[in-house]
């Protein structure tokens, strides 16, 4: 459990340093004075805490008890209203600490948007890819359902073998 978590943290502390590098990049594309890679990094570290906190909201809604035909839509319309809250906030923590105008900062925050689709395509494309065991023809050692992770970068240097 040690371990996850120190990779949770690695992974949230680069994604801080990633986010205020693309950020202070951005910066001079939409014109924005202050935005310097140190008040970048200050503003992600407190953007990082709102989805936390959002993601935490989110998860604490698992636990209400609700009949089980309208739970899934109470999730669903939650999670979007979260969602929303949560890019809200994103805009005006950028306009305030940025002190610049809601369409830049709305604009800013669809770049970031596009940045991280782009990276998860990446990943997904060339890295990692998940995949579900559709049929039991692996029944000793996967059952039908089960997920599992294909690393991408194996192959990409040798072919697969027979064991």
């Amino acid at each position: 459990m040690l371990s996850i978590s120190i990779i949770l943290f690695l992974f949230i502390f680069l994604l801080v340093i990633v986010t205020s590098s693309v950020w202070s990049a951005c910066g001079k594309i939409f014109k924005i004075e202050k935005l310097t890679f140190k008040n970048a990094l200050a503003t992600a570290i407190i953007i990082t805490i709102v989805n936390v906190i959002i993601s935490i909201l989110d998860f604490l809604l698992s636990f209400v008890i609700i009949s089980d035909i309208y739970y899934n839509l109470f999730c669903e319309v939650f999670g979007l209203i979260l969602g929303i809250i949560g890019m809200i906030l994103v805009i005006w923590i950028i306009k305030k600490r940025f002190e610049t105008t809601k369409l830049r900062a709305a604009g800013f925050l669809l770049v970031q948007i596009i940045f991280v689709v782009g990276v998860a395509l990446f990943i997904s494309t060339f890295v990692l890819r998940a995949f579900t065991i559709p049929a039991g023809s692996m029944k000793n050692t996967l059952l039908v359902g089960d997920d599992i992770l294909v690393s991408m970068l194996y192959y990409k240097f040798q072919s697969p073998k027979r064991s």
